[in-house]
């Protein structure tokens, strides 16, 4: 059985975030490069010194990490971002 692993280290911003990634396996058989999509991934921090949060992938700033969105019996609430607003990236929790 062979593994394979993958490691995109750094914080990137998003306009450098790539299409796609070639994954080959080096086990001697020729099976051909596979596309893996990565997903950009982010979180929202609050950030003490300017008092406001901030998307950790393309470190744009948000008065608040929440959106408003109306429920089922049409109630209005406050929801965590589940995506960058600015980015796109996946709102994560490490």
């Amino acid at each position: 059985m062979s593994h394979t692993s993958l490691v995109l280290g750094g914080n990137w911003p998003a306009d450098e975030w790539p299409d796609y990634v070639s994954v080959e396996h080096d086990d001697g058989r020729d099976r051909g490069a596979v596309k893996y999509v990565p997903e950009l991934a982010c979180r929202i921090v609050y950030d003490n010194v300017h008092q406001d949060y901030y998307c950790s992938a393309c470190g744009e700033y948000f008065d608040t990490g929440m959106y408003v969105a109306r429920d089922s019996d049409d109630w209005l609430e406050h929801k965590d971002f589940r995506f960058c607003p600015n980015c796109g990236a996946k709102v994560v929790e490490e």
